[in-house]
């Protein structure tokens, strides 16, 4: 095989140190750890995709994947692995007939946003601006109001994949349904590369307002009791979002933000007219039922969840039974300076620049989520990081099945899959056990 028709640069020439850096740091954090590909390989078509794995079995070495870079962790970062930076292959269509999205794995949520308004169409994408639909999808999706619209991968109807030996595959529901099961949960673990995601999209929402309510922390009780009285009475097509932040600059403070998306003016009122009503005295700052749209909301996203930054986080599911807001208070009243905490679901990250209080900042997000252990029932895949303990992120039979098919596509461990403790998970996976 060629391998000098790919767009690849090489660890060990010296000659590329400088590119390979660079592409090598493409993630989120500034955070990013010692651990060094033997390649990194820009794909911007298929037949690339299928040259980089090939390339991997030539070498004898592991393949990694990158989409937008996102995570926490930088599960894309294997040492002397090839690694596939999907950032250049870029793919958007859409089907009038069948309402059905074609896109890469790389498209971010400002480029999914851009792509479908157009089209009076709408995807439950990430978050947050830079978050690509490659990892976003493949770990299930909580994306923008998930208790209304349910996870993103439940729009999941086919994806195009190169397997571990570099064959091209359509998987759905009929052929190669193993495949097409695992892309719907399996995160890092999922046994090849996904080339091509079918996505069913909805209706646009020609309407969304916004309404904040933003308090100091020490209406944390006040507003518990507030939170727990209207969350049973807003529509689905509102989205709550609790951000609690120790801001060095504008102190600590509890934002409360709503988000309600109709299909006319008056009926987005509505929804949001409870908290009108009924929000608590005392607040630091009210904006109530304000326009706004997916794009400017990513917008405002980089403000939040600041480039430049070095992020450690972490998340839980806690039982039904329990009173959520009484058990991460002592967390969320704790946060370190520059610390935010999220409540959809609960999900504490910790910013800082110097690093220097890498350890300091690894050590109070551990000790506050060992806090919630006793509660806890599992967790979300995409805001873990591996290394630190085992938890739940499947029914048991589902992650039973999932290990197996990882097992079957990828016998030999050619992907990466998850980076646990020494990144030793290998083709047996992760244990799936609360830990």
């Amino acid at each position: 095989m060629d391998d000098l028709q790919l767009p690849v640069v090489w660890r060990d020439e010296p000659e590329s140190s400088q590119k390979y850096e660079a592409q090598r740091r493409r993630v989120f954090t500034l955070r990013v750890p010692n651990r060094y590909p033997i390649s990194i390989v820009r794909p911007r078509n298929v037949a690339q995709v299928v040259s980089a794995v090939k390339l991997a079995v030539q070498k004898d070495v592991r393949v990694a994947i990158r989409s937008g870079g996102h995570s926490w962790a930088c599960w894309s970062l294997r040492q002397d692995s090839v690694l596939i930076d999907l950032v250049d292959f870029k793919h958007l269509s859409y089907n009038y007939s069948t309402e059905i999205l074609e896109a890469s794995p790389g498209t971010i949520g400002t480029e999914l946003a851009e792509y479908l308004r157009p089209r009076a169409r709408f995807l439950p994408a990430g978050h947050f601006a830079s978050v690509a639909l490659g990892g976003f999808i493949l770990q299930g999706g909580m994306g923008l109001n998930a208790r209304g619209f349910g996870w993103a991968a439940s729009f999941l109807q086919a994806i195009d994949v190169v397997t571990a030996k570099g064959e091209i595959l359509h998987c759905d529901k009929e052929q190669h349904s193993d495949l097409f099961w695992a892309a719907r949960g399996a995160g890092p673990g999922f046994p090849a590369v996904v080339t091509r995601f079918y996505l069913k999209t909805m209706p646009a929402f020609p309407i969304q307002l916004n309404s904040t309510y933003i308090y100091p922390i020490a209406e944390y009780d006040a507003l518990k009791t507030w939170i727990n009285e209207i969350l049973p009475n807003l529509h689905r097509n509102t989205e709550p979002v609790f951000h609690i932040m120790n801001d060095p600059d504008q102190g600590y403070f509890i934002a409360v933000l709503v988000v309600a998306r109709a299909q006319s003016e008056a009926e987005a009122r509505s929804y949001l007219q409870v908290l009108v009503d009924t929000h608590p005295p005392n607040a630091l700052k009210v904006t109530e039922q304000q326009p706004s749209d997916e794009i400017e909301d990513y917008e405002a996203s980089w403000s939040l969840m600041p480039p430049n930054h070095r992020w450690v986080a972490d998340n839980v599911y806690l039982d039904n039974n329990v009173d959520l807001a009484e058990t991460v208070k002592a967390a969320f009243t704790s946060l370190p300076k520059g610390g935010i905490a999220y409540w959809e679901p609960m999900n504490p990250v910790s910013p800082y620049k110097d690093a220097g209080e890498d350890e300091w900042h690894e050590t109070w997000i551990r000790k506050s989520m060992n806090g919630l252990r006793k509660s806890q029932k599992g967790a979300y895949l995409g805001d873990k990081d591996l290394q630190f303990h085992d938890t739940k992120y499947w029914s048991d039979e589902a992650g039973k099945k999932l290990m197996l098919i990882r097992k079957k596509w990828d016998p030999e461990g050619r992907i990466c899959g998850y980076l646990d403790k020494n990144d030793e998970s290998g083709v047996h996976g992760i244990p799936n056990k609360l830990g």
